[in-house]
């Protein structure tokens, strides 16, 4: 693993350009061209493991099953912390999805989230630029009602 760069970063600093440079999707209602480039990672893959969802599942035990988050946008990229709801979201008793759950959210650090992946599933799906399979991560922050 290495730090991403752009051109201009990279000569700052000492090194290699890793072509890493994008324009953002503007806010103020910009077009993306009238945003200054900045660093930013494409086609960011996490290979997939040989779980399949039932097994996934069974590992683990008590917790919950995460389809979709809502505020991912907001995480802060630099220090890596998030906070985001669960939409929609089960719970997980005994290894069994048991029922649908409203008003979750899961708070953490996406860098230290990586280093908690237990179990990877054999199947990846992909969101925008990053395609990664379920995954069973464990000691995350839940808060609910």
């Amino acid at each position: 693993s290495s730090f991403i760069y752009d051109n201009y970063w990279a000569k700052l600093v000492g090194k290699e350009s890793t072509g890493n440079a994008g324009r953002g999707g503007g806010g103020l209602n910009l077009p993306p061209y009238g945003t200054v480039p900045s660093i930013k990672p494409r086609n960011i893959v996490i290979q997939p493991g040989d779980a399949s969802e039932e097994e996934l599942i069974s590992e683990v035990g008590d917790g919950y099953y995460v389809r979709d988050v809502q505020g991912a946008h907001q995480s802060n990229p630099e220090t890596g912390e998030f906070s985001v709801a669960l939409a929609p979201a089960f719970r997980i008793k005994d290894g069994r999805i048991t029922h649908a759950v409203k008003g979750v959210m899961l708070a953490g650090n996406a860098y230290e989230m990586l280093k908690k992946i237990i179990l990877m599933g054999k199947e990846a799906r992909q969101v925008g630029n990053f395609v990664a399979p379920k995954v069973v991560v464990e000691g995350m922050t839940i808060i609910a009602k």
